[in-house]
């Protein structure tokens, strides 16, 4: 249903990023059909829980007041899988597995986990203490589970559920958790950054900071992007670090605005930031391949970078100074937005309880 709009890109697997600075113009828009959407509605209200999907986009996860409601994207036609409600439990966290086999969802007190299949748990772990603050992750493979709950990190076998260890490592006001897609390094933040590998509660190294902090970890497990969020008296700043020390391998400051996102491509070579303006590093040096004025939210596909805007997305190939850009169907205001891993998939989910999908722009080699 919907059709795949070729782009002749095909430079990014073979370097054909520089190392000089780059602001190119943006041509103007080329419509996209607005037919090329498939629709499905909710049966509940959304609540203020993100949506998740699968790498590939063909599983989608939105948290409602119905419960968790599973969705299917089967040659661009979205279908409603199976919903799951819990019964006294009130909805934490959820997580999929990168191959969309598998679904973790987390409440006060208990952590189950389903197939795509069948919204009757296939396995389930409790605790005795309530907790409303979570963060859970799912590698790729649903091999491994990280879930930070009360200021203790748990890492579970997947599927069964099985605890590997605990640790309260991670305690002194834990906020942040983060895993690579293959589950090979583990990211916790508080006002220090640790990190683990998926066999061991022992840390791999601890990272004292200061201040507002994130971090994301790139899909191969081999870096950790650190951001130490600016102050009016401060500016912002990203470091990029291995997963086996706490040295930073370069660090980039960003004066005037703070660093709203990060994102790794596919490949784990290159990370997409956000700070007031767009930002594409190569993970060997510290000096953006580009940069331009254009804000949104960064994506990747197989052979180009994406930059989400409001009422366009752009494909970027700034080897030749130039990007192409398509006009969405909607504009993404007032829309939560979910583009895919691979770069395949845009989800909107509105206020109206819709959630549409948007087949994007790939390459043709």
């Amino acid at each position: 249903m919907l059709l795949c709009l070729a782009l002749l890109f095909h430079a990014w697997n073979t370097g054909f990023f520089g190392v000089e600075q780059i602001d190119f113009p943006l041509p103007k828009p080329l419509p996209l059909d607005p037919c090329l959407t498939s629709e499905v509605g909710l049966q509940g209200e959304l609540l203020n829980l993100d949506p998740i999907c699968s790498n590939d986009g063909t599983l989608v996860a939105v948290p409602t007041t119905r419960g968790v409601e599973l969705l299917g994207n089967r040659e661009g036609t979205l279908t409603r899988l199976w919903r799951w409600q819990p019964r006294e439990e009130t909805l934490q966290a959820l997580s999929i597995s990168g191959d969309g086999r598998w679904l973790m969802v987390a409440t006060e007190n208990k952590l189950l986990l389903f197939s795509n299949t069948s919204s009757v748990p296939r396995a389930s772990y409790s605790f005795s203490e309530n907790s409303e603050q979570l963060r859970l992750f799912m590698s790729e493979d649903g091999g491994t589970i990280a879930l930070l709950r009360n200021e203790r990190l748990y890492v579970f076998h997947g599927p069964t559920l099985e605890l590997r260890w605990m640790t309260e490592a991670a305690s002194g006001s834990s906020t942040g958790l983060a895993m690579a897609d293959n589950g090979q390094t583990i990211i916790v933040w508080s006002d220090r950054v640790l990190a683990f590998a998926p066999d061991a509660a022992l840390p791999l190294w601890m990272l004292p900071m200061s201040g507002r902090i994130s971090a994301v970890v790139s899909p191969d497990g081999v870096y950790v992007a650190v951001v130490r969020h600016g102050t009016v008296q401060e500016s912002s700043r990203l470091m990029l670090l291995s997963r086996l020390s706490n040295q930073p391998l370069w660090e980039y400051e960003v004066d005037g605005t703070d660093i709203e996102q990060l994102r790794f491509s596919n490949n784990s070579r290159y990370v997409a930031m956000i700070a007031g303006q767009y930002y594409l590093f190569e993970c060997r040096q510290s000096l953006p391949v580009m940069q331009h004025s254009s804000s949104g939210n960064p994506g990747f596909a197989e052979n180009h970078a994406l930059l989400l805007g409001e009422e366009h997305i752009w494909a970027l190939k700034p080897a030749e100074n130039q990007a192409v850009s398509f006009r969405l169907p909607l504009s993404v205001a007032g829309h939560m937005v979910l583009l895919t891993p691979d770069g395949f998939w845009l989800y909107m989910i509105g206020e109206d309880r819709i959630v549409r999908a948007i087949r994007l722009p790939q390459t043709s080699g």
